[in-house]
């Protein structure tokens, strides 16, 4: 009898362990779920990391590279910038336009160049930002140009996610949050490709890792384990008895 009413104790205590852990898991589901990441990224008000804010004000007017930026913003995660030109110039004056802005070189070379407002700038259809560490988080501002932008964000040569945007008038400065981690940025659009970068938003530090710990359902096993352990360790007692 004695072994019977410990028993019963034991169940009744794994279950009442047991029970907020299965509804824990289950809200913690229904929000993961509830969270839209469309296509593995989303759009987010801002930057959630640590992060450094790239202008070209203090840089000079004309060709530039990737390490006179990295010279200017030491927290800096690019390692390379690369542009797909396309035939033809525009000129910096759309949208009000604000200070130096990353371009194509107006000679049509693809090469990276800084251009003053009211000045020329080659045309372009894409832009590839390559990262020295992973991130999860990107931003930028787009000027001179309203357009639908598609945005793929890859992890070496795999492709993680991709979101496309449009409204992109009035210095718009957008930010990206992927589910997966990236190093990797190609941002392109249509044929009409007059558009120049004024800023650059890029996250600092190492990547978020999780801490490890126990699933919901890894401390139920536990949870089982332990009353088992405590049956057999009491009855054996009671048994020698």
């Amino acid at each position: 009898m004695k072994n019977k009413t410990l028993f019963s104790v034991l169940i009744t205590l794994c279950f009442i362990l047991v029970t907020p852990l299965l509804s824990q898991a289950q809200d913690e589901t229904v929000s993961a779920e509830a969270i839209p990441f469309p296509n593995g990224a989303r759009e987010i008000p801002a930057l959630t990391v640590p992060n450094t804010v790239i202008t070209f004000d203090g840089l000079p007017t004309g060709p530039t590279s990737v390490q006179a930026i990295n010279n200017a913003f030491p927290e800096s995660t690019l390692t390379k910038i690369t542009i797909e030109p396309v035939a033809g110039t525009d000129i910096w004056d759309s949208f009000n336009p604000q200070g130096k802005a990353l371009s194509p070189n107006p000679d049509g070379s693809g090469g990276l160049y800084l251009v003053d407002p009211d000045q020329v700038f080659g045309n372009s259809r894409s832009y590839t930002f390559y990262l020295d560490k992973p991130t999860n988080e990107f931003g930028l501002k787009i000027g001179d140009q309203n357009a639908n932008f598609l945005f793929e964000f890859y992890l070496g040569d795999s492709l993680v996610a991709f979101i496309t945007i449009g409204n992109t008038d009035n210095l718009q400065t957008r930010f990206f949050q992927t589910r997966k981690p990236f190093n990797r940025v190609e941002m392109s659009t249509g044929p009409i490709a007059g558009w120049v970068l004024p800023e650059l938003h890029l996250a600092t530090g190492n990547p978020s890792r999780p801490i490890p710990t126990l699933s919901e359902w890894g401390l139920i096993a536990m949870a089982g384990i332990l009353g088992l352990v405590g049956f057999i360790a009491i009855r054996k007692r009671y048994t020698t008895a």
